[in-house]
């Protein structure tokens, strides 16, 4: 399933609560809509320049690593992936190879047999915080339609448990309700979501960004990494601070 773009507005979202985000992502392989497609309908200004991203996250909180950039590799590979037209090994590697070198990530992926495999590669690269996941409806995100299966790195330990978004007070919806189209059309809905409409991809993305949160340490548990997250998007600080990345 093909949803909106749930990592790039939960990054966002979590960008306007505080924390420093490095997003790193790349246009559409495998899905209608890449973070980088995304974000150019927001307005925003992909750079490929280092002095300029460094002070786009140190003012703002955000910036975006365009994987082709920063990796130049990429670039013989980026035609025959399109052509593909189907995860490769490339969409393993990727989310590993942030060059910003962030020692806490909350990253997804797309089988739950990485997910531990994932969090052991990325503790042994040096981080110190991590959430792996992978939804058990297929989401490479904490999933709202039913659990998630999560690997996390603390205290240089690695947990793995079973998160029920019921148990925090959320109602489970389809993924049907949260299905993406084009860019244009994803930004629309973003859009629309911080202006107080489509509450169930509100609810996925205050999972996302609540953990990117929590991770951060600006939230003592996820609970908090949610409620942090619904009250920005709902005051709309998450609003002003969209305006604010893209002017």
């Amino acid at each position: 399933i093909s949803t909106l773009n749930i990592s790039t507005s939960a990054a966002i979202v979590a960008g306007s609560a505080g924390v420093k985000i490095a997003k790193h992502g790349n246009r559409s392989i495998s899905s209608k809509s890449g973070s980088a497609d995304m974000l150019e309908q927001l307005g925003y200004k992909i750079s490929d320049n280092l002095k300029d991203l460094e002070l786009n996250l140190k003012n703002n909180n955000f910036c975006f690593l365009f994987a082709q950039h920063h990796h130049k590799a990429m670039k013989n590979v980026i035609n025959i992936r399109k052509e593909l037209g189907t995860r490769t090994i490339f969409n393993l590697l990727g989310p590993l190879t942030n060059p910003a070198n962030a020692k806490r990530q909350l990253l997804g992926v797309f089988d739950k047999k990485w997910v531990n495999i994932h969090c052991q590669v990325l503790k042994e690269l040096g981080s110190d915080r991590v959430m792996v996941v992978h939804g058990k409806d297929g989401l490479d995100e904490i999933s709202l339609s039913g659990v998630t299966f999560i690997s996390e790195l603390k205290n240089n330990a690695i947990k793995e448990y079973v998160f029920n978004p019921k148990e925090y007070g959320y109602d489970y919806i389809d993924n049907s309700d949260i299905i993406g189209g084009e860019p244009e059309y994803n930004a629309k809905k973003f859009i629309e979501m911080l202006n107080g409409k489509n509450k169930k991809f509100q609810n996925i993305v205050e999972l996302n960004a609540g953990a990117a949160i929590y991770l951060s340490g600006l939230a003592k548990n996820l609970n908090e990494g949610f409620k942090h997250a619904k009250h920005v998007i709902e005051t709309k600080i998450s609003k002003s601070y969209l305006e604010k990345i893209v002017s």
